[in-house]
């Protein structure tokens, strides 16, 4: 017989630490605790597997244009947030966006340097000039400022943890 728990109880994760972390924000953590705690809340589109392999995280499938240009991600549409809303492309949007602004404090935006509107670190050039679209609720595009391979994108990639657009 298969139980069903129909019940909305509260479901809470207990992390014991003997330090403490400056910063929920996954792009301002500076520390290993700070990044374990963020690893718990946010994902990934990609992650980096044993011998470098790439696997899909966030990102169900992706394909780089013929170009080594643009690199296209595919969402996966089981990925839910913690409340059980669904992980859209406007997150990813919505992340890529708000990190590379100066004003953000955060010793993570080298990660974005290689998307097209940013400087050599990472911080956009100029409002709203980012290049990375949503081209539907779970397909979206990022461009480059020089033809790699997705493989050498993803790497760096991997780093990129999303949050909601709705912060």
């Amino acid at each position: 017989m298969e139980e069903t728990n129909t019940s909305q109880e509260e479901k809470v994760v207990t992390m014991a630490y003997d330090q403490t972390w400056n910063s929920l924000n996954p792009y301002s953590s500076t520390g290993v605790v700070g990044d374990t705690v963020c690893n718990q809340m946010f994902d990934n589109l990609v992650a980096v597997g044993a011998q470098g392999v790439l696997y899909p995280r966030l990102a169900e499938s992706w394909e780089m244009s013929d170009d080594y240009m643009t690199i296209t991600f595919h969402l996966n549409p089981d990925a839910k947030w913690q409340d059980g809303e669904p992980v859209t492309a406007d997150d990813v949007v919505f992340t890529c966006k708000m990190i590379t602004k100066a004003e953000i404090t955060t010793s993570r935006r080298q990660f974005f340097q290689n998307i097209a509107g940013t400087d050599e670190s990472g911080v956009e050039t100029s409002t709203d000039s980012v290049e990375v679209e949503k081209i539907d609720d779970l397909t979206v595009s990022m461009n480059l400022k020089k033809a790699m391979s997705d493989t050498m994108f993803l790497k760096q990639a991997s780093y990129f943890l999303f949050c909601r657009s709705i912060c």
